[in-house]
């Protein structure tokens, strides 16, 4: 009986952990996988973005979303940010290559679409937090 209270209890501890963690290296490892290109990645941009985690900053954990944002991405080149279903933000992006990864160039700043952009199955992340920025999880 105390043994299986006792796995029950590390089960549950590594679920609980695991909730609010995110390993950036299998994220970035699904990602190079991919071998994505300009025009790949561009291709997988297109469509509706849900946000879904943000980073803590000087942790590997992560918050739940606590707005109902959406990115939407369209084939020529424009975005709408938009928050509980009204657009707080519209304008052109560009796929922009910075040696080692991808980020996109905005022309009005936005903290959700900073960073680099990194792609595994229905998720984008876009890590920001090596220039001290947060990171933005979401889901197509």
């Amino acid at each position: 009986m105390r043994l299986s209270i006792l796995y029950m209890t590390i089960f549950l501890g590594l679920i609980s952990c695991r909730k609010d963690r995110m390993d950036f290296q299998d994220f970035v490892k699904c990602s190079m996988a991919q071998n994505l290109d300009s025009t790949a990645i561009s291709a997988k941009l297109i469509g509706s973005w849900t946000w879904k985690k943000q980073s803590i900053p000087n942790t590997n954990k992560f918050k739940d979303a606590d707005k109902n944002i959406k990115v939407t991405f369209n084939m020529d080149s424009t975005f709408s940010v938009t928050e509980n279903s009204n657009v707080v933000m519209q304008g052109i992006w560009k796929l922009f290559n910075y040696g080692i990864y991808y980020g996109l160039r905005t022309n009005q700043y936005s903290q959700y679409l900073a960073g680099g952009v990194y792609f595994c199955d229905s998720q984008l992340l876009f890590v920001n937090s090596y220039v001290d920025g947060l990171d933005n999880l979401f889901e197509k």
